[in-house]
């Protein structure tokens, strides 16, 4: 069985990243934890050629990181109401759900454009 990631990809990927965290307004924090939502994905996608993979890592990081902080304050609020407890999620937790869930729906929204046109409500056949 091969890698999934070489190592001079990883170290292309290494140095992607250190470079992108010397932005002036990009926490590394989230870049970081967008990056590993996006290599879940990425490595449990067994089914997609190599180009594929690396175009979905970088969709996911790049969604992960503008996502952030609207997908911690969903992970906040539900969080207090199940828990009663007033926490703070940090937006690295949510880059990196963010970062997950974006490939599967992007997916999700190809597969359904791929089939056709949506029916129309009066047009659903029993």
């Amino acid at each position: 069985m091969s890698e999934p990631v070489s190592s001079g990809g990883a170290a292309v990927m290494a140095g992607v990243l250190g470079a992108a965290s010397l932005v002036p307004y990009l926490n590394d924090g989230v870049l970081f934890a967008s990056f590993a939502g996006g290599a879940v994905f990425v490595l449990s996608a067994r089914d997609y050629s190599w180009v594929e993979r690396v175009v979905y890592l970088f969709v996911s990081v790049v969604i992960g990181t503008i996502c952030a902080r609207f997908a911690a304050g969903i992970i906040d609020a539900a969080v207090d109401a199940i828990t009663q407890r007033d926490l703070t999620v940090p937006d690295s937790a949510g880059a990196l759900l963010a970062s997950a869930v974006s490939v599967r729906i992007l997916q999700g929204f190809i597969r359904r454009f791929e089939s056709g046109p949506p029916a129309a409500p009066w047009e659903i056949k029993k």
